[in-house]
């Protein structure tokens, strides 16, 4: 839920001084607006093939790894994944969209509830503490999750 997570960020200040109701309403927009094309990369690849395992990732930030063009992979910056890479995207949307919905109102009680909305650590929150589809976070793994 990094998507979730990086746009509360970046409307925490917008957020302050609003009266309750305007403040749910901009939760509500953000919530709906966080599986969206533009939170996620043109293109991602798939790390890994076990179940549980699979993580996916930026393809152009993967391909950097080995320079600006590869011979092994073929690769030349600015090249682009194709269809697999799109398609991958979508699929993480799907997901996305599926836990923001089944989720939609835990995620805005608990928003409502906390000082930093993006200080919180929305990936326990959500995939590990209420899916139970995580035995541990990925991404923000030194995070503490906020008192309420």
């Amino acid at each position: 839920m990094q998507s979730l997570r990086t746009l509360f960020a970046s409307k925490a200040k917008a957020m302050k001084g609003k009266a309750v109701g305007d403040k749910k309403q901009m939760l509500h927009d953000l919530v709906d607006a966080s599986c969206g094309t533009d939170r996620f990369p043109e293109e991602l690849i798939i790390l890994g093939n076990d179940p549980g395992a699979r993580r996916y990732q930026d393809y152009v930030v993967f391909m950097k790894k080995f320079g600006t063009s590869s011979e092994v992979k073929g690769y030349t910056e600015g090249q682009k994944l194709g269809a697999a890479g799109v398609r991958n995207r979508e699929n993480v949307r799907r997901v996305c969209s599926s836990i923001a919905q089944e989720l939609r109102q835990s995620i805005l009680e608990k928003a409502g509830a906390i000082k930093r909305l993006g200080g919180f650590n929305w990936e326990r929150f959500t995939c590990v503490q209420h899916l139970a589809l995580c035995n541990e976070t990925i991404i923000h793994k030194s995070d503490e999750d906020e008192d309420d």
